[in-house]
């Protein structure tokens, strides 16, 4: 996941360089935004009580979202916290398994954050850094020959995450921001429950995320 979050910080900071620049906010106080990115990386999948991975499958999911917040300025310095929400809006990818169920697609859900931000002003730009807590949840549907859509579930975990991001001031009171932030140690596991035979290997199944978001947001001081 280097190289892509890489490219997406890079991707930021094209958008932040090529923005129209007007008299604009100090990056200070209340904040609410509106946001839209993209979701993706790799689903790793274990059947019950084993270390073999027996399929993988890509979240890359569309989503939109909102971030509400607060910053404070000393200098070229501003802090701030930040409490967001995300949802999927489109589906992720279908992977066939080597085990019994002929299909699984696997799909960003939703996602409900709080962090600190932190960066540095150079004029109408502010470079910074993210980390916080996210309630992440995706969407897994299985399927088999016999029995079309026969498991849709759920799963979730809270993790931390970090990020970079660049924030451009557009008008007064307005801007732009690109920002990546990548997700840790993101683990679900099936319910020990009752599946048709041809997906008992699902039962209490886990599957391990490599997963991260970039999203455009912009965003109106108050």
């Amino acid at each position: 996941m280097i190289s892509k979050t890489g490219a997406a910080v890079v991707a930021a900071i094209v958008l932040a360089s090529s923005a129209t620049t007007a008299a604009a906010t100090d990056f200070s106080g209340i904040y609410g935004g509106l946001s839209a990115g993209k979701a993706f990386g790799d689903g790793t999948h274990y059947a019950t009580g084993s270390a073999t991975a027996y399929g993988t499958a890509s979240p890359d999911t569309a989503l939109v979202g909102g971030v509400f917040g607060w910053n404070q300025r000393a200098g070229d310095f501003v802090y701030g916290v930040e409490f967001g929400l995300s949802a999927g809006v489109s589906d992720g990818s279908v992977f066939n398994h080597s085990c019994a169920c002929s299909s699984m697609q696997l799909s960003f859900d939703r996602a409900i954050e709080i962090g600190l931000r932190g960066g540095w002003v150079s004029g109408d730009t502010l470079f910074y850094g993210a980390l916080g807590a996210a309630h992440l949840s995706f969407q897994e549907r299985y399927t088999t020959i016999s029995t079309p859509n026969a498991i849709n579930m759920k799963n979730s975990d809270t993790v931390p995450y970090l990020g970079l991001g660049v924030e451009h001031a557009v008008a007064e009171g307005w801007s732009i921001r690109g920002e990546y932030r990548h997700y840790f140690n993101v683990t679900t596991t099936n319910p020990a429950t009752a599946y048709p035979a041809s997906l008992s290997t699902l039962s209490s199944g886990r599957r391990d995320y490599d997963f991260g978001v970039f999203a455009i947001t912009l965003t109106r001081y108050f």
